[in-house]
């Protein structure tokens, strides 16, 4: 190898500019934006490289290099306007401020790039075609988008691009490359005459960072010692299992939401084992061309590691072997047959991944392929609490911190969810200190304060776009409704508070829960502060939102939100407008989709599989139209009544929505509550927000509202509640 050469760089005196973040057309191609001005004052033409290096004092400085392009005539003269992948090698944000400096165009003899992203299957002369025409610079990261600025985009770059897409897929200009240094050195530009290396050996197979040991996972001792027994009966044991007839397994499905640590323990316990892990990403090969994606599982499991067992890890096995054939099938069966090529190989044991085992074809459970499921469900309180005794190890805890406080806040977070909340904690701490210079090393902590912040900013990934925020509702803003409150008391928050009391009674907790009333009388605004009264989390489901045209997705998706539920309890599901997600069967003209869809809800509900921790509510204004399966006994067996609210709840809800809004001394909220008859309690709300824009209306500046703002509020909101809907709702007969 040829030993890097000493900075040779010509610089010239920069300017200081303020940093502008943007991306567009320009991101990920190394472009730095000037005024025409900035550029003909640097003494630059357009496209010459620039070096770009932070302005800091007391901290090490951080450069970039770049290619000039003109800014637009309004953009201010001192601004600098790079793409948000150059600020992050820069580590700045939006208005810092960076030194940018003119370098002389020197073409590099070679470059050295490492593998930043499992980059290394490309030949370097397609590495150095990608690169072409870019400003690189020792030590930052360059992605594989081409710069086509200042060249011609030829037929060659297209040839190259497709090939990259055939390699990686659809994400393949995402990926990104590390220049470790460049001869000579300092900014240079990569010519059609540099020579363009891989730094070191790179395989096809090289996968993560498999330095991790089991002393730094939490909360995963059933599946280590299932997963260690199934490796050592392979690797180790396997006379034993021949002299009692039987046959190791060859290959373990590892099924549990994203984050939960399956590809870092099968590094983990590979390690302990001796074995070398080579890699298949399924999201990598997706899209990729069948050929292509053949060649590679070729490759790949035809590794042999000298002696040694070698662990084939799968990651996301269900976009390779999908349970729904389309354009991937052809990837799927060059899967199955390199499964069934190892099946007789004592060295290589499969290990696939994926957090959707649904999506998984069939025919990878035929015997030799898959043979043993292990599932990695959301931690508990006391696997949260070790994994945050992990996480926690290298940061310094101020004493008002209780990581059981925290374990107790973090339902339905995964390892790796519990990771971004130390990290986040941490810079949200650096952020605090970073404003007091001279800051003693006692001070020097991350406090209560910093990880309530990071709650706030960090929700489970595993419960996806389903969880809601229900925010700080409590019983206290649901006014009056005492009777509803202590039904929904004993047949959700019971059962999730006091298990141990039911089973001591040998008393199985109410199914779920029918809420009924008519429009605006709070049955949504019951159930978040229901979740909150619970501390459990809310997975709310509109009907419609569940409705596909696509045979089986409704269906899928009812599983996919109980199957979350499950794992994220304690969980409240909140099925609102549930007459449209469950009607009657045989009613409905969708071809069949409403009836599939309550056929799925009653085997949920039904329990084949247990919702320990799990309530169900549904919502309607009307209970006629739903199917009178869902709601006998074992189902949504408890029907609650939300009534509008008479003369005394009108006052308790008025009073709780004004709770937050400052009155004046001669204001008699509960005159005016008793004097709104027929409101509902949307109404109320309504009521009392009309009160403050139109204190609003008469003065910006106010600090109260008055009688009269309240008086002209009350004539501007008619009551929606009507008195015959109402009634026909209390005589509906649920039984």
């Amino acid at each position: 190898m040829i030993p890097a050469q000493p900075e040779t760089t010509p610089r010239i005196q920069g300017f200081a500019l303020r940093v502008h973040v943007r991306d567009g057309i320009d991101a990920g191609r190394d472009v730095c934006r000037l005024h025409t001005e900035a550029v003909r004052a640097l003494g630059m033409n357009v496209w010459d490289p620039i070096l770009l290096t932070t302005e800091t004092t007391g901290l090490p400085t951080r450069s970039a290099a770049a290619l000039v392009g003109f800014a637009d005539w309004a953009d201010p003269h001192d601004i600098c306007i790079i793409d948000s992948f150059t600020a992050a090698t820069l580590g700045v944000m939006q208005g810092s401020r960076i030194i940018a400096a003119p370098v002389a165009p020197i073409v590099a003899q070679d470059v050295w790039a490492a593998a930043g992203d499992h980059a290394g299957a490309l030949p370097a002369d397609m590495l150095r075609a990608l690169l072409l025409g870019k400003a690189v610079l020792a030590g930052t990261n360059e992605t594989l988008l081409p710069q086509d600025y200042n060249r011609a985009f030829t037929a060659d770059a297209a040839g190259n691009l497709k090939s990259l897409r055939d390699t990686y897929g659809e994400n393949a200009l995402s990926r990104e490359v590390t220049i470790t240094r460049t001869q000579p050195g300092g900014v240079v530009l990569v010519a059609a005459t540099t020579r363009v290396h891989w730094e070191g050996e790179v395989t096809v197979s090289s996968g993560p960072d498999t330095s991790v040991s089991l002393e730094n996972i939490g909360g995963l001792d059933a599946q280590i010692a299932q997963i260690t027994e199934l490796f050592d009966l392979a690797f180790r044991q396997r006379s034993l299992l021949t002299k009692l007839g039987s046959t190791p397994c060859h290959g373990i499905l590892l099924q549990g939401p994203v984050g939960s640590g399956k590809a870092e323990l099968t590094y983990a316990i590979a390690a302990e084992f001796g074995a070398t892990v080579v890699r298949i990403s399924g999201v990598d090969l997706e899209f990729v061309d069948p050929n292509v994606v053949a060649d590679r599982l070729k490759t790949t499991f035809s590794t042999h590691a000298g002696g040694t067992p070698v662990v084939i890890l799968i990651e996301d096995v269900d976009r390779l072997a999908s349970a729904k054939p389309d354009e991937r099938a052809a990837g799927g069966a060059a899967l199955l047959h390199c499964m069934d090529e190892v099946r007789d190989r004592e060295d290589v044991m499969v290990v696939a991944t994926t957090p959707n085992p649904d999506g998984c074809s069939a025919a990878l459970f035929q015997p030799g392929r898959i043979d043993r499921r292990i599932d990695f469900p959301l931690p508990n309180g006391a696997q949260r609490l070790e994994i945050l005794g992990i996480h926690t190890r290298p940061l310094p805890l101020a004493a008002d911190v209780n990581l059981q406080e925290l374990a107790d806040k973090t339902h339905g977070f995964v390892g790796a969810d519990i990771a971004r909340l130390c990290s986040h904690a941490a810079r949200a701490a650096a952020a605090r200190l970073r404003t007091q210079p001279g800051s003693p090393e006692s001070q020097i902590q991350v406090t209560a304060a910093d990880f309530a912040g990071a709650l706030e900013a960090v929700s489970p990934s595993a419960l996806g776009g389903t969880r809601v925020d229900t925010g700080d509702v409590t019983w206290l803003d649901v006014g009056d409704a005492e009777a509803t409150k202590e039904a929904l008391t004993e047949a959700v928050i019971w059962p999730i508070k006091f298990p141990d009391t039911f089973s001591r009674l040998g008393l199985d907790p109410p199914r779920g829960v029918l809420l009924y009333g008519p429009p605006g009388c709070g049955k949504t605004f019951l159930v978040r502060a229901l979740a909150n009264e619970a501390a459990a989390h809310l997975i709310s489901v509109k009907g419609a939102e569940l409705l596909s045209k696509w045979v089986g997705e409704s269906e899928s998706g009812v599983r996919d939100v109980f199957r979350r539920a499950r794992g994220a309890a304690p969980a409240v599901v909140f099925l609102d407008e549930i007459d449209a997600l469950a009607p009657r069967r045989g009613s409905s003209t969708d071809s069949g989709v409403t009836d599939r869809v309550v056929a799925q809800l009653l085997t949920e509900l039904d329990g084949i599989e247990p919702m320990r921790g799990v309530a169900v509510i549904g919502a309607t204004n009307r209970p006629d139209l739903i199917d009178p399966a869902l709601l006998r006994p074992g189902r949504l067996e408890r029907h609650v009544f939300v009534e509008p609210p008479d003369a005394a709840a009108r006052v308790e809800i008025l009073l709780a929505a004004a709770r937050k809004m400052p009155m004046d001394p001669d204001v008699d909220l509960a005159a005016v509550a008793r004097g709104a008859a027929g409101f509902s309690a949307a109404d109320l709300a309504a009521l009392a927000r009309e009160a403050g824009l139109t204190a609003m209306r008469r003065d910006p500046q106010t600090a109260l509202i008055t009688a009269a703002d309240l008086e002209a509020a009350a004539s501007r909101i008619t009551p929606s509640v009507d008195a015959a809907t109402v009634a026909a709702l209390r005589d509906f007969d649920v039984a």
